[in-house]
């Protein structure tokens, strides 16, 4: 399946006399999560899903584990994982002790291997949300359900793939939706997954 993408005007500089130009921006996809992952590789294999779902939690530990070590961590035909560290601007070493030393982000560098496969990836043009609204909220909504019909869990990220919306008009849906009482959501706000509201006997 081809990615999305749409085109984006470069910021115009002072002092240039042309206009932005356009580039190409990846629309954002679904989001593949842990459990989904996890089902994917114990379908392709002969591990259950339980077993690749501790192998998988145990490579995560390992990783963390290397990585508050100060090593990077290297996955054969992925890349490297690797820390960077902050502190408050000095002018002498002898300014600041250890403890001021924060954690800053985690590093991916991705390796030859990868890049040549990624080389033979396909872009087909996205609707522009911005320009034409494919669905009415109504619509949208409906659709909404439907794909929970079919799958255990959605989130803002399947929405937006699911409706071609933003992630705010996305969230919205969401919210609608669970005032209605017609989902419920799991996880707090950056992990959050919806699912059917199950329906009460009468």
């Amino acid at each position: 399946m081809p990615a999305k993408y749409l085109f984006y005007k470069n910021p115009h500089s002072p002092g240039q006399e042309e206009e932005g130009v356009l580039h190409a921006r990846v629309v954002e996809g679904q989001v593949l999560r842990f459990e989904k992952l996890c089902e994917i590789i114990a379908d392709r294999g002969t591990f259950n899903e339980g077993e690749v779902k501790g192998i998988m939690t145990f490579f995560k530990e390992e990783l963390v584990r290397a990585l508050k070590d100060g090593d990077s961590v290297e996955i054969d035909g992925i890349g490297s994982f690797y820390v960077t560290a902050k502190c408050p601007p000095i002018r002498d070493p002898k300014e600041i002790r250890a403890e001021s030393i924060r954690f800053s982000k985690v590093v991916f560098r991705a390796c030859k291997e990868l890049k040549k496969e990624m080389s033979s990836m396909h872009f087909e043009r996205a609707t522009d949300y911005r320009k034409k609204v494919a669905y009415t909220p109504g619509q949208r909504q409906e659709r909404i359900l439907r794909y929970l019909s079919n799958h255990r869990e959605v989130t803002s990220s399947d929405c937006m793939g699911v409706n071609v919306c933003s992630r705010y008009i996305a969230q919205q849906d969401l919210k609608l939706l669970r005032e209605e009482g017609r989902i419920v959501r799991l996880g707090g706000p950056k992990v959050a997954v919806y699912v059917l509201a199950e329906k009460k006997e009468v």
